[in-house]
């Protein structure tokens, strides 16, 4: 394994911060950022290369915050942890197509799906079957909007039967109280 020195890093991040990797493929030896500062500034103009990063840092959500925020693709190299943090993911999802990176969960979630399909339509294919049956097909961009509106329909209906169930508890709870 190749360490450079952070003198080394910094030198190579200023002229190109992809220089690393193509050092990598060059010498077929993996470099890994274990210095704070380098992966900030390799991050800040790659955010690709977070797949050097050491594990700790994969794990670091203001490192996962740089790296998605240059490029959302590179959810792809963040923990698992940070793959299911809402914030990290719709931030990634703003740059491109990123959902295929984010956690089971997120891929379930109405909410999340409702705002991230407008910065990419098209991404629905990547969402749960739940949620693409909600939405419906079609590739057109009337298709496209009636898919953000059925389940943005979706969403109202459930957050109106729990406002009603919240309500039917109070009110039970209250004759019970008044008994």
């Amino acid at each position: 394994m190749n360490i450079l020195n952070k003198k080394q890093c910094l030198e190579l991040i200023s002229q190109d911060p992809s220089a690393l990797a193509f050092k990598t493929y060059v010498e077929n030896d993996k470099i890994t950022i274990k210095d704070l500062e380098i992966a900030q500034q390799c991050l800040k103009k790659n955010g690709m290369l977070m797949y050097y990063c050491v594990e700790e840092f994969k794990k670091n959500y203001d490192l996962a915050l740089i790296a998605v925020t240059e490029n959302g693709m590179s959810l792809d190299y963040v923990s698992q942890e940070l793959k299911d943090n809402d914030n990290i993911v719709e931030i990634a999802m703003k740059t491109n197509q990123a959902i295929v990176f984010a956690s089971p969960r997120i891929k379930k979630d109405k909410e999340f799906a409702s705002i991230s399909l407008r910065y990419n339509p098209n991404d629905i294919r990547f969402y749960s079957k739940e949620i693409q049956e909600i939405c419906g097909e079609g590739r057109t961009p009337k298709a496209r909007n009636m898919q953000r509106q059925n389940l943005e329909k979706a969403i109202n209906s459930e957050k109106l039967v729990h406002k009603l169930e919240a309500q039917l508890v109070y009110k039970q709870n209250t004759l019970k109280v008044k008994i």
